[in-house]
């Protein structure tokens, strides 16, 4: 398993292929803490007030 990351200015881009090169995931990211955890846990990003 490979992960790719497209860095932008104003997004990213990220996608997983499998060894064969198989597209498993894609994603885009914004360009701040937000997207950052995001990338971290796969979307799973949980908030405290």
């Amino acid at each position: 398993m490979f992960c790719g990351i497209d860095w932008a200015e104003a997004h990213h881009d990220v996608a997983l292929v499998d060894n064969e090169g198989t597209l498993i995931a894609k994603r885009r990211i914004s360009d701040d803490a937000a997207g950052f955890a995001a990338l971290l846990t796969g979307g799973r990003v949980t908030t405290s007030v």
